[in-house]
């Protein structure tokens, strides 16, 4: 999630917290001792010992029970930037729903969407897009996390306010001198202002996009 000073940083929030990081391998396989796994081996060679390995495996929509209906399902129901399936009559939120082509398995999802989805239902035709800004937190051994933003390959970091070195930072991801993203670690005042900036940038972005969809504009 982060890249240079900023990776760092978290880094070492890690490392201070008693745990230890083996980046640049993946997983290949594990070593058992009888039924208990003993440890991992990395395609670099390595083996790391384990007692427990817990493995993220992400997770999949649950559309079984839609088979055989007219909607359009392909990792979640298919959706406009509206929450409108490929029926106008019916609307998918949350977990489930692929709003413009994306899936955000955020809680956000199931308390921002339902109210665009239910305007646009009650209107026959989508008259509102949920385009929300990306955003997640997460306490780690004593510290506040928190992102929000788009962030792309190639932004670069800049560490704008605090520093890794003192364990609370506020950071920006930037192309051409724009803004697309922030983090930050244990900075909650500057984030939220921060945040709230790309959140109107993003609504202004999008709804210049919209306009120029509607004339034809390419």
């Amino acid at each position: 999630m982060g890249g240079g000073a900023a990776g760092r940083g978290q880094r070492a929030l890690f490392e201070d917290g008693d745990v230890a990081q083996a980046a640049g391998g993946e997983l290949v396989g594990d070593s058992a001792g009888g039924r208990r796994v003993t440890g991992v081996a990395l395609t670099d060679g390595r083996a790391l010992p384990a007692d427990i390995v817990v493995v993220g495996i992400g997770a999949v929509p649950n559309t079984g029970w839609l088979a055989g209906s007219p909607l359009a399902v392909r990792d979640g129901v298919l959706c406009d930037d509206g929450c409108v399936t490929s029926l106008p009559q019916v609307v998918a939120v949350g977990d489930v729903a692929r709003v413009g082509g994306v899936r955000a398995e955020h809680r956000t999802s199931a308390t921002a969407q339902p109210r665009i989805a239910v305007r646009n239902l009650l209107s026959g035709r989508t008259v509102e897009h949920a385009r929300p800004l990306p955003y997640f937190w997460s306490d780690q051994y004593g510290s506040r996390i928190q992102f929000a933003g788009r962030r792309r390959k190639g932004d670069t970091v800049r560490i704008v306010e605090g520093s890794p070195q003192e364990g609370r930072f506020l950071a920006h991801y930037e192309c051409d001198g724009v803004t697309t993203a922030a983090l930050a670690v244990d900075m909650p005042r500057p984030f939220t202002r921060v945040r709230r900036e790309l959140a109107r940038a993003d609504g202004l972005t999008t709804a210049v996009a919209g306009a120029e969809s509607t004339v034809g504009v390419g």
